[in-house]
């Protein structure tokens, strides 16, 4: 018996509002369709709150099958077709593959979800959220060994869903093959775009993606605490079979990719693999592969920005011999690297020059799409084995820094990318060979590149300048070293003439300041003055410099012409710019000299300190010193003593001469008066008579033996002015009268209480 058959045992017990639509349905269906119409809804009926029944087609075939002989695939077709007829009439609501019965109220619910108006966008902002959370992903896709990133946008039926990408995939959603066909047609020609045809088994996929849409935009809109408890009730349920829905239509979406067709310009593309983002990403490496034609020149090989170091040093490292296949990694750059070199060349052909920015752009689009550290990778091969240039703000790459400078992203529009200059290889050896004989650097010093090695002259050169400067701004009390100024000069030149010039005109014979100056200069004036100054001659030289300084007051008085002789050669010397060649005839002049001066000038000491003592005897011989107090005469002796001491360390004869006259002429008499001073004074009366006289009496009312005796005062001979009667003594009459006047002075001194020392 089939399961309808209960409904009709039942049917007076069930509410009116639940049957209502079957009744209706007997009446209103067309002749065609009321049989199994009403037979299915009331089956639905019966299974509308049996819950984990999955009413399906197949399933309500069975539960309608009333004969063993009918033919059951003719009964599931037929109802599915009058599902449908039903459903267009709101009889049922279907979720899926599922339908399930509407009472009164619950059909009001969905004519109304039905009848809501969606923009069409929003079905396909769904169906994009399925597509890129379920089935693209990230929507990159690695491709070849390299693992190369290649981002991807996306267009449904056409229509843009991305932002702009050098690769698409469109996804078509169709199911009218008509559309397909036009689809497949409108992308050839269209290189950068490979098609998904959504599989169209699936027919119900897109009404129900539409009836989500329009469910949601419905409960989003409906105020549900307005409804009376039923409506709320159907609403709360509609919610929840929404979310559902969802979820199952994320699952079909899946499948409808997984089980779709790709193709690219025209043609069918074969894709062996079944998971879904396996799929995708096999789909869009074909578009990768027949898109970027030379992707393929990579060989392989994977880069990384790290690897740039290493792969600028190992090619400038490389040498020609060397044989095929010792460095993989290079002989795998070589051919990618080719490709590189060829297009700057064609900059440089049509007088433009390539930025690592627009090398960078160029292999990052079609028909490359090499990887960032790829084009890096290659560019560094060439920067290394110095088949091309890099330059910033007009200045060259150092190869220390080029990998650090390459993967700063934003200098590389600034990094200039140029072919170098070819320059003549014979000047390049004779300047190889200046920097070995004039800065002493090895061939393990120099770069092997060009332009690198005349930078290195150039830095050696300011070096070399700045090195002899310092050595003759330390010696500068050598006269001679001013000869430096001119090499200095010249080194200052050459090195500020840039590369060009040195790796031109620098090297060639006729050429001013050139390499053939500057060697010369090094063999006949910086050698032999480097060598001097940092040996111990110059010290020697130093010595006898400061000595015929020092020394210049004495040479004077030095007798004999051999003295004269040795001092002028000695000058002659000093003043010799090439006095650093003749240190030893320096030397030998100096020595004899120094020792007749030392001669000379101890027998001025000698002669000083005799006067010293002939002073210090006479001045024991005078009346003064011998009435003197114990302790003035030891003050005079320590003041004697004190001269003989600073006579021995005089340095000079002028100073010792200076210094016996100062004795002589007033040192001496100022310690006769010294003594004098302190001697006892002599009574001024006689024993027994008053000691003081009256007023009325004067000293020659005294007798001479009882007046106070005044001590004079000593002065040299050579302090008394001497008369000038004439200023010439021609006769004897002069003389007489000369010496009559001096006799006068001599007498007026002495009246005048002087005591004249001779």
């Amino acid at each position: 018996m089939p399961f309808d058959k209960l409904y009709d045992g039942i049917a007076d017990a069930i509410q009116s509002t639940s049957n209502f639509r079957i009744n209706q349905a007997e009446k209103r269906l067309g002749s065609d369709i009321k049989e199994l119409g009403v037979r299915l809804l009331k089956v639905l009926l019966l299974v509308k709150h049996v819950d984990g029944f999955p009413t399906t087609p197949h399933n309500l075939r069975i539960l309608l099958t009333d004969q063993f002989d009918m033919d059951v695939m003719e009964l599931e077709r037929n109802i599915k077709y009058v599902l449908g007829e039903l459903e267009k009439d709101t009889y049922v609501q279907r979720v899926g593959d599922t339908y399930n019965y509407l009472t009164n109220e619950e059909q009001d619910i969905e004519q109304e979800i039905k009848s809501t108006d969606i923009d069409s966008s929003k079905e396909i902002d769904e169906l994009k959220k399925i597509l890129v959370s379920d089935v693209l992903g990230k929507m990159t896709v690695a491709y070849g060994e390299q693992r190369a990133q290649f981002r991807y946008g996306l267009r449904i039926d056409g229509v843009q869903q991305s932002a702009q990408q050098l690769i698409w995939l469109n996804v078509v959603t169709s199911t009218n093959a008509q559309d397909r066909a036009d689809a497949i047609r409108m992308g050839m020609g269209m290189r950068d775009t490979i098609t998904l045809l959504l599989d169209m088994s699936d027919r119900t996929l897109f009404d129900d993606l539409r009836m989500y849409v329009k469910t949601y935009t419905y409960l989003m809109r409906t105020d549900k605490n307005s409804q009376s408890e039923v409506r709320q009730q159907i609403i709360s349920r509609k919610s929840v079979a929404n979310e559902r829905l969802y979820t199952e239509l994320r699952t079909r979406i899946v499948k409808a990719a997984a089980n779709g067709e790709f193709d690219y310009n025209g043609g069918k593309v074969e894709v062996k693999s079944t998971e879904v983002q396996a799929r995708m990403a096999e789909g869009l490496g074909t578009l990768i592969g027949r898109y970027y034609t030379n992707f393929s020149l990579l060989g392989g090989q994977r880069y990384e920005e790290t690897d740039l170091a290493r792969i600028i040093m190992n090619a400038s490292q490389h040498q020609p011999g060397m044989l095929d296949g010792m460095n993989a990694v290079q002989d795998k750059l070589d051919v990618p690297a080719d490709d590189v070199f060829a297009a700057v060349s064609r900059d440089k052909g049509k007088g433009m020059v390539a930025t690592v920015k627009s090398l960078l752009d160029a292999y990052g689009s079609v028909p490359y799409g090499w990887p960032y550290a790829a084009t890096l990778a290659c560019i560094g091969h060439l920067y290394g084995s110095d088949r091309i240039t890099l330059t910033l703000d007009g200045k060259p790459a150092q190869r220390s820094e080029a990998a650090h400078l390459l993967r700063e992203t934003k200098k590389q529009d600034s990094i200039r990318v140029d072919l170098p200059r070819v320059f003549d290889t014979r000047k390049v050896s004779h300047l190889r060979d200046f920097a070995r004989d004039f800065l002493g650097l090895t061939a393990a010093d120099l770069p092997s590149n060009a332009i690198d090695l005349a930078e290195a002259v150039t830095t050696r050169l300011k070096r070399e300048a700045e090195s002899l400067t310092q050595l003759r701004v330390r010696n500068a009390r050598f006269g001679f070293v001013q000869q430096l100024d001119k090499a200095i000069e010249k080194i200052n030149y050459a090195s500020g003439m840039g590369e060009d010039w040195l790796l031109g005109d620098f090297t060639a014979q006729e050429t001013e300041n050139g390499s053939e100056e500057l060697l010369e200069f090094k063999e006949d004036v910086i050698d032999p003055i480097v060598a001097f100054l940092n040996g111990s001659q110059s010290r020697i030289l130093a010595d006898g410099l400061e000595w015929l300084k020092n020394n210049k007051p004495n040479i004077d008085y030095v007798s004999g012409t051999m003295a004269a002789s040795l001092y002028q050669s000695a000058e002659q010397l000093a003043n010799d710019p090439d006095i650093f060649r003749k240190t030893n005839k320096f030397k030998t002049a100096i020595d004899d000299l120094r020792e007749a001066t030392d001669a000379t000038i101890q027998t001025e000491r000698v002669n000083a300190l005799k006067d010293v003592e002939d002073i210090r005897a006479r001045i024991h011989d005078s009346t003064e010193y011998q009435h003197a107090t114990q302790a003035a005469q030891a003050k005079v002796e320590t003041e004697l003593d004190q001269v003989a001491e600073r006579m021995q360390h005089i340095p000079f004869i002028y100073k010792m001469r200076e210094s016996v006259h100062e004795l002589s002429e007033r040192t001496y008499p100022q310690l006769i008066n010294a003594l004098a001073a302190s001697a006892p004074r002599p009574k001024t009366a006689l024993a027994g008579e008053a000691q003081v006289p009256t007023a009325m009496t004067t000293d020659a009312d005294i007798p001479e033996s009882r007046q106070e005796e005044t001590p004079r005062v000593a002065v040299s001979f050579a302090t008394i002015s001497r008369p000038h009667t004439k200023d010439a003594l021609e006769t004897k009459d002069d003389v007489d009268d000369f010496l009559d006047a001096y006799r006068r002075e001599l007498i007026a001194a002495i009246e005048n209480g002087k005591k004249i020392l001779l």
